[in-house]
């Protein structure tokens, strides 16, 4: 048979439990109490302020984040010197070709005073000369005419080496000639 617990009993048990719990709470406020010594008002001590939270310290900004530096150009190559183009070298000169020696020959006269059959012959009847000179490998004379009946002597140049042969004939103003001396020679250059 199943026991039924009246209600009764449970109001004095739980009676009895708060009874118990006022009991310990008053024993322990007069403890504390008895501690504190003598105060004033209610005797109990009085709960400490609670520390005001401080606040929060603010969050630094972050750095700016540094730019980066440019990069440098590089540096353009320097352009290759040109290597120079040497000079030609000048053409030597060409070697002078020596001047042939040349010589040159003086003839001297007298201005004829007779004609060829012993006449006499005046100054102003005398018309000119002719002077023919060569080498001796030569066939023919070379001539040279003197229009000038006072003209004692003439230079012929432009000899080369050898030996040479020359002689003059005189002729009057009406073109009529003389015989021819005799050649002389004479060398040169050698």
């Amino acid at each position: 048979m199943k026991r039924v617990i009246s209600p009764n009993f449970l109001k004095l048990v739980a009676t009895a439990l708060l009874l118990t719990l006022l009991t310990a709470c008053g024993e322990e406020s007069n403890s504390a109490s008895d501690n504190s010594g003598v105060g004033g008002g209610s005797g109990q001590t009085p709960l400490p302020e609670p520390e005001p939270t401080p606040e929060p310290e603010p969050i630094p900004e972050p750095e700016p984040v540094p730019e980066p530096e440019p990069i440098p150009e590089p540096e353009p190559e320097p352009e290759p010197v040109p290597e120079p183009v040497p000079e030609p070298e000048p053409e030597p000169e060409p070697v002078p070709e020596p001047e042939p020696v040349t010589f040159s020959a003086t003839l001297n006269w007298s201005i004829p005073d007779t004609r060829e059959n012993g006449e006499p012959l005046e100054v102003f009847e005398v018309g000119g000369y002719e002077l023919q000179y060569k080498l001796d490998s030569d066939p023919v004379y070379t001539s040279i005419v003197i229009n000038e009946g006072t003209t004692e002597s003439y230079e012929i140049t432009g000899l080369e080496a050898g030996t040479y042969q020359f002689r003059m004939a005189s002729f009057d103003s009406e073109n009529l000639y003389s015989d021819f001396t005799d050649p002389l020679s004479a060398t040169f250059g050698g």
